[in-house]
C-alpha cells in the first residue's frame, strides 16, 4: 500500500542552481510541516519527449514544472499536458509557468506555432517574450485576484514575491490565452500577468515568480502548502478507488 506522496519534478536537475536547490528544500520542509511522507523525483525532459510519457508519470500524485532551462521543450510540454488533462495537482514556477502557457496555447487554443523568445527569437508568434524591465533577483508586489484559488490560499490582496527571470507572457496574447478556463490569478502594478490557474482542474497553477525562494521551515510558502495538500488528496482518492 502506498503511504507517501510522490512528486515528480519536471526538469533537468542542476546541482548548484539555487532555484533547483530551493525547490527540493521547500518541498521537504513543507511536507515535514504537514507531517506528510514525501518522495521527490527529478524527471529529465528528454525522457518525456516520446509517446510513453503517460507511463512515466502515472505513479506521481503531483507534478512540478521546475524553474530553469529545459533541455527538451517537447518533453516539458508533454508532461504539463499530462498534468492538465489527467487531473494531477500541478505547480509551474518560472519556466514551468512559461511552458504551461505554451502548452495551453498550442493544445487548447490551437496556436501551434506559439514559441518562446529565448529559444526561438525569430518566430512569428512569440507567446513568451522578453520583459520590458528585468526581474532578475527582484522582489515585486503582486495583486491577487479576489475570485481566485490564489486569494483563498494567500488570504490577502497583495503579496511580495521574488523573481529571477527576464521572460513572461507577451502582453498582446493576454486576452487570447486567458479567455477560457485558464484565468489570471495575479498581476503586477502595471497589469502584467504573473500568476495563472486552471479553473477546471483540482489544482493547476503557474507563477512567473518562485515561491520556493521565500519558503522556509518555520514559514512554508502557502502555495506550496496548498499544492502538497492537493497531492495528498489525490493520493487518498487513488487509494479509495483502489479499494
Amino acid at each position: 500500500m502506498i503511504n507517501y506522496v510522490e512528486v515528480g519534478i519536471i526538469g533537468d536537475f542542476v546541482p548548484d542552481l539555487p532555484s533547483h536547490i530551493a525547490t527540493v528544500e521547500a518541498l521537504k520542509h513543507t511536507a515535514d510541516s504537514l507531517s506528510i511522507s514525501l518522495r521527490t523525483s527529478w524527471i529529465p525532459t528528454p525522457s518525456l519527449a516520446n509517446s510513453s510519457v503517460g507511463n512515466k508519470l502515472m505513479s506521481f500524485h503531483g507534478l512540478w514544472g521546475a524553474p530553469g532551462d529545459y533541455i527538451s521543450m517537447a518533453g516539458a510540454l508533454n508532461a504539463i499536458k499530462f498534468a492538465r488533462e489527467k487531473g494531477r495537482p500541478f505547480i509551474g514556477t518560472w519556466a514551468g509557468f512559461q511552458h504551461a502557457l505554451l502548452e495551453y496555447a498550442r493544445n487548447v487554443l490551437d496556436i501551434e506555432d506559439a514559441e518562446h523568445e529565448e529559444t526561438s527569437p525569430n518566430a512569428p508568434n512569440l507567446l513568451i517574450s522578453k520583459l520590458s524591465c528585468s526581474l532578475v533577483n527582484m522582489d515585486q508586489t503582486i495583486k491577487i485576484q479576489p475570485d481566485s484559488l490564489f486569494f483563498q490560499t494567500y488570504g490577502q490582496h497583495e503579496v511580495t514575491e521574488r523573481f529571477v527571470w527576464n521572460y513572461g507572457l507577451n502582453s498582446k496574447f493576454k486576452d487570447t490565452i486567458l479567455n477560457k478556463s485558464l484565468k489570471i490569478s495575479g498581476i503586477d502594478q502595471d497589469g502584467e500577468v504573473r500568476a495563472i490557474e486552471e479553473t477546471n482542474h483540482p489544482f493547476y497553477i503557474g507563477t512567473l515568480y518562485q515561491p520556493q525562494l521565500s519558503s522556509s521551515p518555520d514559514k512554508p510558502h502557502p502555495l506550496i502548502v496548498s499544492y502538497l495538500e492537493a497531492a495528498l488528496d489525490f493520493l487518498k482518492t487513488t487509494k479509495t478507488l483502489d479499494h
